[in-house]
């Protein structure tokens, strides 16, 4: 059985260091969700006084082109920190020193106006958001060649090490249900087409990601309910990017009443 105490620890140590890692599921194959969960727990404690509190979810492997090359079956999730998440108005770079194999996806960011409760629906979860942003998250695999199992992804950080959100737009009028289920975005490397995808990669919708985040959490096992105001990032539009210093990105939505955004890697 795997020392949960000792794992968190080395984690948390390990992050931002540009280190990489055996999975830990190499030497304890039977490791599982609920027990991966609960060291997420420990390294978000671990991590409190260097990146401050947890101020959202990431809701991970929602593109199911991704299950087959990661050995996944179903979404994850991942704690996002005060000291990781930044508005693109307010900071439009993302350094990627000290993070091993970074990638970049763009994403439909949630901003929760209030708690959902266990077993709502996507309609009634769309009352529960106050705001909805496009934003880029950056990921990295501490496991060399991003070979691992979902559990090494949930205990290690959610794989997420940044977020940078875009332009807020408030949830009012509209038909938002079918625009976030049907919307596509194109994604550019320093001004060249390199992906697309749409919202209905996100598990049909991105309300989708957040009813299933929201149903895994009615099982204490796998962490704490949702709450009042945390961001919600609810899974990449498109296949995860191979990132390097230097380049600019750029995603453009169509479809849904939402602007552009950039973001400068160094």
């Amino acid at each position: 059985m795997i020392d949960i105490e000792a794992a968190a620890a080395a984690l948390v140590d390990l992050f931002g260091t540009g280190r990489s890692a055996p999975p830990l599921t190499a030497g304890n194959p039977s490791l599982d969700l609920a027990t991966a969960y609960q060291i997420a727990e420990r390294v978000r404690q671990g991590r409190l006084r260097r990146d401050g509190p947890s101020i959202g979810r990431k809701i991970g492997f929602t593109n199911r082109l991704m299950w087959e090359k990661y050995d996944v079956k179903a979404p994850i999730w991942g704690h996002m920190y005060d000291g990781t998440v930044r508005r693109l108005e307010d900071d439009g770079t993302v350094s990627l020193a000290g993070f091993p194999e970074p990638k970049i996806e763009p994403e439909l960011i949630f901003g929760l106006g209030a708690a959902p409760r266990p077993g709502m629906s996507e309609a009634e979860l769309l009352g529960c958001i106050e705001w909805v942003a496009l934003g880029f998250e950056m990921v990295s695999s501490i496991y060399p060649g991003w070979q691992f199992k979902a559990a090494d992804a949930v205990a290690a950080y959610g794989v997420h090490f940044a977020l940078r959100v875009g332009e807020r737009t408030q949830v009012g009028t509209g038909d938002w249900m079918a625009s976030l289920a049907s919307f596509r975005v194109d994604l550019f490397r320093n001004g060249e087409p390199v992906a697309s995808g749409s919202g209905a990669d996100v598990l049909g919708s991105p309300l989708h990601a957040l009813r299933h985040l929201n149903d895994l959490l009615a099982d204490p096992a796998f962490g704490p309910p949702l709450a009042a105001g945390e961001i919600i990032s609810t899974g990449t539009l498109t296949l995860a990017m191979v990132a390097a210093p230097g380049e600019q990105w750029r995603a453009e939505p169509s479809g849904i009443d939402l602007p552009p955004i950039s973001v400068r890697l160094t």
